[in-house]
């Protein structure tokens, strides 16, 4: 599986600076990822991805990265309502 930054930065995200921490959420057409992460600066700041704009993938590598923030999402979120 690819990390998602691979697949930010392949569909032309500038993530110089920037540590992806967690990815939160994914809507449900797979299109929008939100989370947060450390900025430049250092700071932890809420991030939002929005895959609609980018190319279409030349294969499964995006898919495979939103499938697996999509599992993620929803078990953080089963954890979240269970805790």
């Amino acid at each position: 599986m690819r990390s998602l930054a691979d697949a930010l930065t392949d569909a032309g995200v500038d993530l110089t600076g920037w540590r992806l921490q967690r990815a939160t959420g994914v809507s449900a057409d797979g299109k929008v990822i939100v989370g947060y992460g450390a900025n430049p600066a250092g700071q932890v700041e809420a991030w939002r991805a929005d895959m609609s704009a980018a190319p279409e993938p030349r294969g499964l590598g995006l898919y495979s990265v939103l499938a697996g923030a999509a599992a993620f999402a929803a078990r953080w979120r089963r954890r979240r309502t269970a805790g």
